[in-house]
């Protein structure tokens, strides 16, 4: 099982990214990926994964933005 967390960078389109990744699971900010959360969930779904929203823990300890995406393949 691959599993990434992308930090830097921002996903323009959510579907793309999904269909040309051989990822299983990523980790990624709510802010790094455009659109509202029913537009990715609909994106994640159509590319075949379940995508849910969590607040980083870790990211909450350091009083960064903390909101994340689990993006898992089906």
């Amino acid at each position: 099982m691959k599993r990434i967390t992308i930090e830097g960078k921002t996903i323009e389109n959510l579907y793309s990214f999904l269909k040309h990744t051989d990822a299983d699971e990523i980790i990624i900010r709510t802010s790094r990926v455009r659109g509202c959360w029913y537009d990715n969930e609909r994106d994640a779904n159509a590319a075949g994964f379940h995508i849910r929203r969590f607040i980083n823990l870790e990211y909450e300890a350091r009083h960064e933005f903390a909101e994340c995406y689990k993006i898992s393949r089906k």
